[in-house]
């Protein structure tokens, strides 16, 4: 689920694993369910690093752009004509 919060491209395959955890766990087939669900653990983990990146980065942009428009108005209002 976290991964269509944070970052829904990674969902796909995400959900991918995170369906074949119980079918293949029904099988028999423990060591490809534990993959198929640490598989889409991590997936999720790497979604949240990428939101969490990406809004550190917008953020880090609007405090420049922000101190750049601040620093032209000041230095517009201090020019002489």
């Amino acid at each position: 689920m976290a991964t269509i919060i944070f970052f829904w491209p990674i969902a796909f395959a995400a959900w991918n694993h995170v369906h074949d955890v119980y079918p293949k766990w029904a099988a028999g087939d423990y060591q490809g369910a534990q993959y198929a669900s640490d598989r889409a653990k991590s997936l999720g983990k790497i979604a949240m690093w990428i939101f969490i990146i990406g809004w550190g980065l917008l953020f880090v942009l609007w405090i420049f752009i922000i101190i750049a428009a601040v620093s032209a108005a000041g230095s517009a209002s201090s020019s002489s004509w």
